[in-house]
């Protein structure tokens, strides 16, 4: 694939990590033990600055109303009827940015290379996970789906992993095997029904992107998608058991991270894993997520290995021809894994899929995983996937085949429970991959929350390929999205995201924050009532346009099946 034909492969197994906590196995309560790890990754990191710190935006807020005029997505269900209430749960999208990629091939100018390195970065990512407390964590570039799971298991997580066909991660030595998606759910409240992975196809032909769809029933209450502080949450044992949030993290792999991107401006021991691995783990914790999907994870064993200890279980599926594999030192290819809670949901099955472009294998996978939630019996489908990266109208038109080929995917494995698929998209809100996910059923719950997508979820510092005119190249982007059904899941609250002032001159990634991509986390109630929840093609049957983030305050833009139908009448 490109210029990775021409360079050798380095395959290798995600077994890198040994356990970074022994203390863990003295320690019995699921809350102790995510506790005690967010604080351990922070003693990992005590010289480094403090995690990045972000706010909740309410839904209800945005449209006007303070915080006490609505009920709290937790406390609601206390006043009585779930009929009426629903089930609150969080979802959270994360690109985690590979670590084989980040540290050999992504050039972040301004990133201090400590905070490329794997063994502090591991760290500050799974802080960042367990700050946010996600019920459902998507993430991409995972090429350390191990480390997640082993870590997320422990936690009451379970998830699974779909690696792109021909990871770049592959080609990097000392790679942790390739990267790819992933997705995990808190067992306390869901259970897997079915898992799916597909290898996208373009015009026929599969890509190098995977898509991973779960089917998960609800046995309470709440998704995640992003991150969430330790402090702005509260709990109440007064409150409504719910699934937390889905929380989607790209990683970004270890052996793509820092062999393969130039990130400028990133010290050195942001990217070792040694350090880095610490502000992951830390990332993971404090937002304490029941389904986390991640991407770009080249170590998954050891996300694995510290997440099950804390009560979560997870998949992992690789690309199919990871770059992070043809880089030396790899830990294997990079791909997508999703954990979950085994508290809260159950799996009933895991579906994977090499993502076709043209009936072609691409080399991006999708996972999806269906859940239990183990209290009601409800079921969900949640998958994350990693589309094609670079710029240019040929990558987006790639981008377009595979999202419609991951919708095909999702029509036959979610058959007709409400879906939530995170990932990193590697497209504006512009994009008619875009256009393609909100113009059925399919909602962002960024833009139905806040009435737009973020103005970015990536910031990063390379160095310049015209070394002409600038030494530095700083691109600022929204990629990163998550997707939900319009009628089953409604949108509480959704995490904001840090001012480029807080994120410090390096931007991403940095000793702050161990990924080039910000964590997404949404606060979800699940309706209980029977809502059809085929995914469909949109028709405008609610007065409400489609969430077109060009659209002014009351502009109603209509769905882009509209669109499509008015086009196919000129």
């Amino acid at each position: 694939m490109g210029s990775f034909t021409l360079t050798k492969k380095i395959p290798r197994e995600d077994t890198q990590d040994d356990e970074i906590i022994e203390e863990l196995a003295t320690i019995s309560g699921i809350e102790d033990l995510r506790t005690f790890l967010i604080q351990r990754c922070r003693q990992k990191l005590a010289a480094w600055p403090a995690l990045l710190a972000r706010k909740w935006i309410s839904a209800n807020f945005m449209q006007g109303k303070s915080r006490k005029q609505k009920s709290d997505p937790v406390s609601a269900g206390v006043s009585g009827n779930p009929e009426e209430t629903g089930f609150s749960f969080r979802v959270i999208q994360w690109n985690l940015l590979s670590q084989a990629l980040g540290t050999a091939r992504d050039s972040f100018a301004m990133c201090p290379p400590e905070a490329l390195d794997w063994e502090h970065r591991r760290h500050r990512l799974l802080e960042e996970i367990l700050v946010h407390d996600g019920d459902i964590l998507c993430f991409q570039e995972v090429d350390h789906f191990n480390f997640l799971a082993k870590h997320l298991e422990r936690l009451g997580y379970k998830g699974s992993f779909v690696p792109k066909p021909d990871s770049p991660c592959i080609y990097i030595p000392e790679n942790n095997g390739p990267d790819g998606c992933a997705i995990f759910y808190r067992t306390s409240k869901f259970e897997l029904i079915s898992e799916h992975t597909r290898v996208i196809e373009v015009w026929g032909v599969q890509s190098n992107q995977v898509c991973l769809i779960s089917t998960l029933t609800l046995l309470c209450g709440l998704v995640l998608a992003g991150k969430r502080t330790l402090d702005t949450y509260s709990r109440s044992a007064a409150n409504i058991e719910r699934t937390r949030e889905i929380t989607n993290v790209s990683f970004f792999a270890t052996a793509l991270g820092t062999a393969r991107d130039s990130f400028a401006m990133c010290p050195p021991e942001a990217l070792d894993w040694e350090h880095r691995r610490h502000r992951l783990l830390e990332e993971i914790l404090v937002h304490d997520g029941d389904i986390l999907c991640f991407q770009e994870v080249d170590h998954f064993n050891f996300l694995a290995k510290h997440l099950e200890r804390l009560g979560y279980k997870g998949s992992f599926v690789p690309k199919p021809d990871s770059p992070c594999i043809y880089i030396p030192e790899n830990n294997g290819p990079d791909g997508c894994a999703i954990f979950y809670r085994t508290s809260k949901f159950e799996l009933i099955s895991e579906h994977t899929r090499v993502i076709e472009v043209w009936g072609v294998q691409s080399n991006q996978v999708i996972m999806a995983t269906t859940l239990r939630c183990i209290p009601t019996s409800r079921e969900i489908c949640v998958a994350t996937t990693h589309l094609k990266a670079k710029d240019g109208a040929l990558l987006a038109t790639i981008r377009h085949q595979e999202g419609l080929d991951v919708l095909s995917f999702l029509r036959q494995v979610a058959d007709g429970r409400p879906i939530i698929v995170t990932g990193d998209f590697n497209a504006a809100p512009t994009e008619p991959v875009y256009a393609v996910m909100t113009g059925t059923s399919l909602r962002s719950a960024y833009a139905t929350c806040t009435g737009s997508e973020p103005d970015y979820t990536t910031w990063k510092v390379r160095e310049s390929s015209m070394a002409e005119n600038a030494e530095h190249e700083e691109t600022v982007s929204t990629l990163d999205y998550v997707f939900h059904s319009k009628r089953s899941l409604q949108v509480d609250a959704v995490l904001g995201f840090p001012a480029g002032e807080e994120m410090g001159p390096e931007r991403l990634p940095s000793l702050k924050y161990a990924s080039d991509h910000l964590s997404l986390a949404c606060d979800f109630r699940l309706s209980t009532r029977g809502h059809s929840d085929e995914l469909d093609d949109e028709v405008n049957d609610d007065e409400e346009g489609s969430e077109n983030p060009e659209a002014g305050p009351g502009q109603f833009v209509p769905p882009y099946s509209a669109f499509k139908r008015q086009q196919s009448r000129q």
